[in-house]
């Protein structure tokens, strides 16, 4: 039991491919600007639709590494960068130091 632990933690394929919260970067600062742009990337971090526009403390922090092989989203109107991740939507600064998602 404790050998397979050991192999799957040793397994770079076996760990998941999203930072979020506790070791990823802080994202206070991309989390105003989603908030400010809101009308331009909505529809990328809330595709159905449903929830409204989000509170600072519904989005996430997403360490940037995590999205180096998304998909890029356009985002007409807005400075940030915004990707598809796994079919989540997540977006960065434009220096990609910080990302969030929700």
């Amino acid at each position: 039991m404790i050998a397979l632990f050991v192999m799957l933690a040793s397994d770079p394929s076996a760990q998941a491919t999203i930072s979020i919260g506790v070791g990823s970067t802080g994202c206070q600062d991309v989390s105003r600007q989603i908030l400010h742009d809101w009308f331009d990337v909505g529809d990328i971090l809330s595709p159905d639709g449903k929830g409204g526009r989000p509170s600072a403390d519904d989005l996430q922090c997403v360490s940037p590494a995590s999205v180096r092989d998304a998909m890029p989203r356009r985002v007409a109107g807005s400075a940030l960068k915004c990707f598809n991740l796994h079919g989540k939507g997540v977006c960065c600064d434009a220096q990609m130091r910080e990302c969030a998602m929700r």
